[in-house]
């Protein structure tokens, strides 16, 4: 049985006892092999001597046999992400969060930018009603609360208004980037609608008040050209160009701080990608999620449809394009497929010893997985080029808390990682479907540390009891 089709999760038995399910712990490492690839890229290979197979030893944030699942802190409770009671009623999606000096007395603060549904909606609205908001919190994981550079009082407008969905920040590095663009959010939708339509989009009095009715029907039409509640023009908000497909563009807004004030780059156009002029693949960007090289160069990983070929049960792939001229480009698209089964939101990270790992979200269109069950793949590479066969289920939606017991929720799409200085990750970030997939929020849980990796018992994957 092909592991692209399921997922096994080996050593993962579950015990009755006290009413409550126990699982004995999926192993750290420990599966057979010859090659780091072997091993997922996720840990080293220890041979015991040449010509003789070897033993998987995992990185402490990769758990299972050939270190192929995110090893998660369990944590103590559902409160993390913008997933606790300050939002509730209100819904968000995928985000990151990244540190700054910027509290009191140089003291460290976590900025999250997120994308967040205005007016109580739902995903189901995620076309004509997101936001990227900026929130900040004390640790990586939060919990976290809007940024008051975007409140009046009770009332707060996110620092990108809708349409903008697909949130991703960064902090740009770069020496020859301009210290006023340093601070970037990227994200589909060009952000420019009547404010008539959302306002207010959060409004702290409100907490708790009745949501938007939960819909798993999730409308689409808006991938194709978002025109519901646009200003002819696009001049309500900002001078701009209103795209004719924002739903298949990029975008982005930066800034010389944490809080902006943000500007939208390219007089609100979107990013310059040098699509085929015969029409090969790709022909669009969705899903953005930017990752800076340390010579200064951009690699841009997206999803794209490729009706023409698809990818697997869903005609969206994943692809990269790069810009050796930093965040401005234009960036070149590779005319190649990185995934080899249907997916999207992909996130890329390089681990300390320089290996990539591309994390998905494989159930496009819900094709794959039925709901509670994990979607998420992991696939790795030497050079962030050339990946291999993505695994499915290195992540999902169930979370195991510190007492042992569970939070069973529906999907976790979405994800992104915030890694430490050295490189390694630290936080993991996902768009969580709770009682159902429009009842969403941004969920955050910090990868475990080799100290708690060797503690035993302190982590472990996302996985559903079995």
């Amino acid at each position: 049985m092909s592991r692209l089709n399921v997922a096994v999760v080996a050593w993962c038995g579950w015990l009755a006892g006290l009413g409550v399910a126990q699982r004995t712990e999926v192993p750290w490492g420990g599966g057979g092999c010859l090659t780091e690839e072997d091993c997922s890229l996720g840990g080293v290979c220890n041979i015991p001597s040449p010509g003789r197979p070897g033993k998987c030893s995992c990185d402490p944030w990769f758990t299972g046999l050939t270190c192929n699942l995110l090893n998660l802190q369990r944590p103590e409770n559902d409160q993390l992400g913008l997933c606790h009671s300050g939002f509730d009623s209100y819904h968000s999606w995928g985000g990151r969060a990244i540190p700054a000096a910027s509290g009191p007395n140089g003291a460290t603060e976590w900025h999250l930018y997120a994308s967040f549904l205005c007016e109580h909606n739902t995903l189901q609205k995620w076309t004509t009603m997101s936001s990227s908001g900026h929130f900040v919190g004390e640790s990586a994981v939060g919990p976290f609360k809007f940024a008051k550079e975007q409140c009046n009082g009770p009332i707060c407008t996110p620092a990108i208004i809708p349409w903008s969905h697909n949130t991703v920040a960064i902090h740009d590095p770069t020496p020859s980037t301009s210290s006023a663009q340093k601070w970037q959010i990227w994200h589909i939708g060009d952000g420019v609608v009547n404010a008539s339509v959302f306002s207010p989009c959060f409004n702290a009095s409100e907490v708790g008040a009745a949501s938007a009715t939960p819909n798993d029907h999730l409308d689409h039409v808006g991938v194709d050209g978002v025109t519901a509640n646009r200003q002819a023009g696009a001049t309500a908000e900002v001078e701009g160009h209103a795209a004719p497909n924002a739903g298949a563009e990029v975008f982005i807004s930066t800034g010389p701080t944490p809080g902006g004030p943000w500007t939208r780059a390219f007089a609100n156009r979107p990013l310059n990608i040098l699509y085929d002029p015969a029409g090969a693949w790709p022909q669009s960007a969705t899903n953005p999620s930017p990752l800076v090289l340390p010579n200064g160069s951009v690699r841009l990983y997206f999803t794209a449809a490729d009706n023409a070929a698809p990818c697997g049960l869903y005609s969206n792939c994943i692809g990269v394009a790069q810009s050796d001229h930093g965040w401005e480009g234009p960036f070149v698209p590779s005319p190649h497929h990185l995934s080899n089964v249907e997916s999207e939101d992909p996130n890329v990270f390089v681990d300390p010893r320089g290996n990539y790992h591309l994390l998905t979200n494989i159930n496009t269109g819900h094709a794959r997985c039925p709901q509670g069950v994990e979607c998420g793949g992991h696939a790795w590479s030497r050079d962030g080029l050339a990946f291999s066969d993505l695994y499915i289920g290195a992540f999902g939606p169930y979370v195991t808390f510190a007492n042992g017991t569970g939070w069973n929720n529906s999907y976790s799409e979405r994800p992104l990682v915030t890694q430490n200085e050295d490189g390694s990750p630290l936080a993991f970030y996902v768009g969580l479907g709770r009682t159902s997939y429009m009842d969403c929020c941004n969920w955050a849980q910090l990868f475990c540390t080799r100290e708690l990796a060797e503690a035993g018992g302190k982590c472990g994957p996302t996985l559903r009891p079995r």
